[in-house]
């Protein structure tokens, strides 16, 4: 969910900022104050994550892995559209991010869930709404020094283009995590393994997680 709100200067920076390059439509400006954009954003980031809540655990079926993927590329696209100089291209980036930040709510608690020992469960839990509650926080944060009123200072970096560096948040955490997960932990929930019958990979999975671990067979034959 990091870098899904921008407030509460983000309407104004990107109204000021837009406005100046004329980028945004008349129909936009006619229809709507340009003023609360930011509002619009938040009602468009909550819109995706709600329809991703709702309906993320009908694709549970393809792999928590698989999913998780798939919420990274789809942060990774909303992203990306977010740091184009257009409002409408930058409100379906946002839509995408919402999509993603509710997907990860479904798929990433259950994951920890079934790959970490029971005693560490709490921890990772709530390191886990920790990470969430930093997402949303540091681009908060990162948005203190933007000028109250752009238009006092329409040429300056925090106002042209420092929109870019706040919104980029997600995309650095998700170009992170996608070749983490492609090279250093490769591996689906013990559950789904289980439930595919990837009786290989769950071995090395658990020799891996649990260096203590024995195949029953190891096992007998050291009590031998």
């Amino acid at each position: 969910m990091a870098g899904t709100r921008f407030r509460p200067h983000s309407g104004r920076t990107i109204i000021g900022m837009t406005a100046k390059k004329v980028s945004i439509s008349v129909f936009f400006l006619r229809f709507f104050n340009p003023g609360k954009w930011g509002t619009l954003l938040t009602v468009i980031v909550c819109t995706g994550a709600m329809i991703a809540a709702l309906f993320g655990s009908l694709f549970v079926k393809y792999g928590k892995f698989n999913m998780i993927l798939v919420s990274n590329a789809i942060t990774l696209l909303g992203s990306a559209m977010r740091l184009i100089d257009n409002m409408y291209v930058i409100s379906a980036g946002t839509f995408l991010i919402g999509l993603g930040s509710g997907a990860f709510t479904i798929y990433c608690p259950k994951y920890l869930q079934e790959c970490c020992p029971q005693e560490l469960a709490g921890p990772l839990g709530t390191m886990n709404q920790f990470m969430v509650c930093l997402g949303i926080a540091v681009p908060a944060w990162m948005t203190i020094p933007v000028p109250v009123d752009p238009k006092l200072h329409p040429d300056e970096f925090l106002v042209t283009q420092y929109w870019r560096i706040v919104w980029a948040w997600p995309f650095i955490f998700s170009a992170i995590q996608v070749p983490l997960m492609l090279t250093v932990f490769r591996y689906d929930s013990p559950v789904e393994m289980k439930a595919w019958g990837k009786k290989a990979k769950l071995l090395e999975f658990n020799k891996r997680c649990y260096p203590d671990f024995k195949e029953k067979d190891e096992a007998n034959e050291d009590e031998d």
